[in-house]
């Protein structure tokens, strides 16, 4: 998970060239055992037609850079039976979702 929030701030944090926000929440979703992680910056955003393809391995808009970053993330993501998706403006900003499973097993046994 670390290499996953990483790149997700860091790839915010190239977003906002002159400075903003990062704001990191998540929530539990009980009812469908899942847990979503939003990652919202103020940066520059991401046009449409980029955003269709940011989870693409070797895709980068930058002049430096491989373009694994976030299929990186994605793959991590799946492994875990997660999922990432994002929603954007362009001017206003970018807004990365993660969502992960609630293994209950897992809640249940570090009850006891």
């Amino acid at each position: 998970m670390k290499r996953v929030f990483t790149n997700i701030i860091k790839n915010a944090i190239q977003a906002m060239p002159y400075g903003g926000a990062l704001n990191i929440s998540g929530k539990a979703i009980p009812m469908e055992n899942i847990i979503n992680i939003e990652f919202a910056d103020t940066g520059i955003g991401i046009p449409q037609d980029v955003l269709e393809r940011i989870f693409d391995p070797f895709f980068t808009t930058r002049n430096t850079g491989t373009g694994l970053g976030l299929a990186v993330v994605k793959r991590l993501l799946e492994d875990l039976s997660g999922a990432i998706g994002c929603r954007s403006e362009v001017g206003k900003g970018a807004t990365f979702i993660v969502t992960l499973p609630i293994r209950r097993e897992e809640i249940e046994k570090d009850k006891s």
